[in-house]
């Protein structure tokens, strides 16, 4: 006979396991606070619990500020991130934050330029000085200076012809950018800086010939700045169509892959295409249809949706990803939202939206690039309708 005590005691134990299961975590959304200070620097915080923390410090410096006498400058800047200043050697300040298990480094791009200071939270007090003077009292040294030109001949980031002609004044010229200063404990004594001209697109065209078997074609227009209300609906519209590895397959689309880049003031919106010589004629002009809204159901637009949301949230997954989002935000928008609110506007953008995004393409000008087996390629004005 069996025991029902036994039975009963199985199914008890059962039950106070699975009661003692932790909850499911929420969606992770760091507590994100912004705010400007009495000089209007924009000021974020995030919130969170990971054992390192990291201060950034973010500059409208990038390299849409260069002029053609001074190509290539923000990589010298980058690179120059932890050369001696007013207060400590290079050597000291390499020493003194290694030592506090650290790193200090810069990072570019077009809009701006971010200096940062990792470390344990428990050090974070004792090496934040070192961003401070690093930001603002840089000396910039000749002797310095010149030992970069290795570094950024490694990095390719500049032309070789260039490296050599970059002097210590066209730094010194560049720094006009940088009029804000830190003082010891990351306080700001002045604010504004230079403005840049407003971005303005020409389009145009550039044609390559090469031996190479296939023809690949980018084709652009713009589309809307960071801080437009249609900036998500060019980014939905870029997951609908496809990107990556979601790229599109169709009959006459083997190789399309869609692209959507917004800066402060102005935007790209297009697509890379890639086929045969003899298929390349049609697979342009499905594109170029494609890309204006012909055939877009709303399916593709709920498609577009989640894969933006999912791009958003891997922006989100860690500390570091979370502060280069808002510091991107910061640096492009002024405006810094936490995921929540993102995931809450991508879910506001319709199917008009989207329609009207792809408008706005069918009706700007067009800049087209092509590269490889051309003979059989027509210019893109011709399948323009």
């Amino acid at each position: 006979m069996a025991s029902k005590l036994g039975k009963t005691n199985v199914v008890q134990i059962a039950k106070r396991s699975f009661a003692a299961q932790p909850a499911t975590k929420a969606l992770f959304s760091p507590d994100i606070q912004s705010g400007t200070s009495y000089n209007k620097v924009k000021v974020v915080s995030v919130n969170e619990t990971s054992p390192i923390a990291r201060i950034s410090v973010a500059f409208k410096a990038g390299a849409r500020y260069e002029t053609p006498d001074n190509l290539g400058i923000t990589h010298v800047l980058r690179s120059a991130a932890g050369l001696s200043t007013e207060e400590f050697t290079h050597f000291g300040i390499i020493r003194h934050v290694q030592q506090a298990g650290g790193s200090l480094y810069a990072t570019v791009d077009r809009e701006g330029i971010v200096y940062t200071i990792e470390a344990v939270r428990k050090e974070i007090g004792h090496v934040h000085k070192f961003l401070a003077s690093v930001v603002g009292k840089t000396e910039f040294r000749p002797w310095e200076v010149s030992d970069l030109t290795p570094r950024l001949k490694y990095d390719r980031l500049t032309r070789p012809s260039q490296v050599s002609e970059l002097r210590l004044q066209i730094v010194f010229f560049f720094l006009a950018f940088l009029t804000i200063r830190l003082a010891d404990s990351i306080a700001f004594k002045s604010g504004g800086g230079s403005g840049a001209a407003a971005s303005k697109f020409y389009g145009g065209e550039l044609r390559k010939a090469s031996s190479e078997p296939l023809a690949y074609v980018a084709v652009a227009t713009e589309s809307a700045s960071a801080s437009a209300k249609e900036a998500l609906a060019f980014a939905v519209l870029k997951y609908a169509l496809g990107a990556g590895p979601a790229r599109r397959r169709r009959l006459y689309l083997p190789l399309l892959s869609a692209f959507n880049v917004n800066y402060a003031d102005s935007g790209l919106f297009g697509f890379v295409l890639a086929a045969s010589p003899d298929k390349i004629t049609p697979a342009l002009q499905a594109s170029i249809d494609v890309v204006r809204g012909a055939g877009i159901k709303d399916a593709d637009i709920a498609r577009g949706k989640a894969l933006l949301k999912r791009h958003l949230a891997d922006s989100f997954e860690t500390l570091d990803s979370t502060v280069d989002s808002v510091v991107r935000q910061a640096v492009t928008t002024g405006v810094v939202k936490s995921l929540p609110d993102l995931l809450a506007e991508v879910e506001a953008v319709s199917s008009s939206d989207v329609s009207a995004a792809a408008g706005k393409i069918k009706s700007g000008k067009v800049a087209s690039a092509a590269f490889g087996s051309l003979q059989k390629l027509p210019y893109i004005d011709t399948l323009l309708k």
